[in-house]
């Protein structure tokens, strides 16, 4: 069965249109699918989220903490001790942050959403190079 975790968020099939698989089996143990899972940043996902918004450190930061929550959606197992995940959260400022308390929220499951969808694309239009030590999910999705 192929598709991917970040299928909820998908947008005009930009990552296969696989849907959501219906055999969700949760392991309880650490998943060896992560090529060494187990070997410091072995795993290591590096993103940025961007707004032009003008942001103060301080919601920044919370936004960087949300957008980490993409990863989750992506990959699983997610956050794991050795992966060494960091997501980057800035601000261009060119526009005044209105008087909205709800704007951080919104733009927190937004960055969120997008960072979901920008690890399922990657994964999916990836393209395999010599050498590569497992092949791509378009070879293995189109066999």
């Amino acid at each position: 069965e192929r598709h991917f975790w970040a299928a909820p968020f998908e947008i005009d099939n930009e990552f296969g249109g696989y849907g959501i698989s219906q055999n969700i089996t949760p392991s309880l143990g650490v998943d060896q699918s992560k090529l060494g899972a187990l070997h410091p940043q072995a795993n290591t996902t590096i993103g940025i989220v961007a707004t032009d918004f003008d942001l103060d450190k301080s919601e920044l930061k919370r936004l960087a903490i949300a957008a980490h929550d993409g990863l989750a959606r992506a990959i699983y197992p997610s956050h794991l001790p050795y992966d060494g995940d960091l997501i980057f959260a800035v601000s261009t400022g060119k526009i005044e942050k209105p008087k909205d308390p709800v704007l951080l929220s919104t733009l927190s499951s937004a960055a969120a959403h997008c960072v979901a969808r920008a690890v399922a694309r990657g994964v999916y239009h990836a393209q395999a190079e010599d050498g590569d030590l497992k092949p791509t999910a378009r070879q293995l999705i189109d066999g």
